[in-house]
């Protein structure tokens, strides 16, 4: 047997359709078994900034699962399974053969077609299938919308859209045709796929309704009210499964009044992004205990920036910034988020300080106040000395308490010091006046 080295079994994923990171962070994991955050990163030498950005991708293609705990840990699917998964993405993504297979397709139906024998099934009457393949399962679905002539109407869970675009085509194919479509979605977070999902409703026009819906749990497809399908075959972890389609009239009838029902009880879409952007979280002041602990709520909070982000730290603390946030914190500019430093530039961290002043507004004080990550609704500070991560911190969202830190903060930057001149002082040896300074 043939053992490859951690670089050569990144290098054969990353031809399957992986990024080098996303491979190098699965080879990683494989070691592991189960692991956080912190040891992918290690064994990847990947910053864990992009582990973390990339986790949910992994775990969209099913290639990792998340173990919910404190910290977040991962675990690994096994790799004969992944590999089958990538090469099944790559098998569907070769637009030539499927071409090639479509044209046998064609071909071979123009010689199969039925002879003129007596049918012993009556194949007008109601009829019940029961599916326990979830491909058959897919391919069935796919084969309801390329048929619809009005209208569609789908109730799936999260998971749901994950598998969902397995027939993307063909559903855009039904909306052009002047199909008709209402979606009930459970949208928990606005990542990438819900997004793209909300994009592909609003560039259709008024051909695809969308509402949210809590606790769905299996998924329904109903088609121009004669045929439906009712299942939890979309759960990627469900090995048993059963799903039932039938054109019976009187069961159709009935899923179609509940999917009604449903739908007049969900919520707007427009509501329910407005909700998630507002970001009205539960007011809490907890103390966040572990590096690890603080390092993830940390990531969380920055992330949710919409127009500050201030991070107040040490010597030390500026260099952990520039190796582990730099990257997020260019993408919080981008933004539009106005991000600050304020920390104590010394001889030791001054390459980290120059660096971070390219992107950053970036502020020196002899005595830092305390250490702080403020965002305009939250608070994460410490008044511990750091070399890596503080051991404890208080988190709040409380407005009274965030609004007393900003204080704090803001009188620390208004009588801090430039960057620049203090970068100046020390090339130079030349101590400059400490006196308040405005912001840029």
């Amino acid at each position: 047997m043939v053992l490859f080295s951690f670089e050569e079994a990144a290098k054969e994923l990353a031809s399957l359709g992986l990024t080098g990171n996303q491979a190098r962070a699965y080879v990683a994991l494989v070691h592991f078994k189960v692991a956080p955050v912190r040891e992918i990163a290690r064994l990847s030498k990947i910053r864990r900034e992009e582990i973390y950005r990339m986790m949910p991708r992994l775990e969209r293609l099913g290639l990792v699962e998340k173990i919910l705990g404190k910290p977040i840990r991962y675990k690994s699917v096994p790799p004969k399974e992944a590999i089958s998964l990538l090469f099944e993405r790559q098998r569907e993504s070769a637009k030539r053969k499927t071409a090639e297979l479509a044209e046998k397709r064609k071909h071979l139906l123009g010689k199969l077609k039925y002879g003129g024998a007596k049918r012993t099934v009556d194949e007008k009457g109601p009829s019940f299938i029961l599916i326990s393949d979830r491909k058959q399962a897919t391919r069935k679905i796919a084969t309801m919308i390329r048929n619809a002539k009005k209208s569609i109407d789908i109730a799936t869970p999260r998971y749901g859209l994950q598998l969902g675009y397995a027939y993307e085509d063909t559903f855009r194919e039904a909306v052009k045709k002047g199909v008709r479509a209402r979606i009930l979605l459970e949208i928990v977070e606005l990542d990438g796929l819900t997004v793209k999902t909300l994009r592909d409703a609003e560039s259709s026009g008024d051909a695809i309704e969308l509402r949210h819906v809590d606790n769905l749990t299996s998924h329904i497809v109903i088609v121009d009210g004669a045929e439906v399908i009712v299942g939890t075959f979309l759960i990627p972890t469900e090995e048993k499964h059963v799903d039932l389609w039938t054109n019976s009239p009187a069961y159709v009838g009935v899923m179609n009044a509940f999917f009604n029902r449903v739908w007049q009880d969900s919520t707007d879409i427009k509501s329910r992004i407005g909700y998630l952007q507002t970001g009205r979280l539960v007011e809490s002041t907890e103390v966040i205990k572990g590096r690890e602990a603080i390092y993830e709520r940390g990531y969380e909070v920055y992330s949710r920036a919409k127009t500050d982000k201030f991070t107040i730290t040490d010597g030390p603390g500026l260099e952990l910034s520039l190796r582990d946030f730099s990257s997020a914190s260019i993408e919080l500019k981008k933004r539009g988020v106005r991000v600050r430093y304020l920390t104590k530039i010394t001889d030791q961290n001054l390459q980290a300080a120059e660096e971070m002043s390219k992107e950053f507004e970036v502020r020196h004080m002899d005595y830092l106040p305390f250490r702080a990550l403020l965002t305009e609704t939250e608070a994460m500070f410490s008044w511990l000395p750091v070399k890596e991560m503080p051991e404890a911190a208080i988190y709040s969202n409380s407005p009274e308490l965030v609004r007393m830190v900003w204080a704090m903060a803001e009188n620390a930057w208004k009588n801090a010091v430039d960057a620049k001149a203090r970068i100046d002082e020390i090339r130079k040896v030349e101590p400059i006046g400490r006196k308040e300074t405005r912001g840029r």
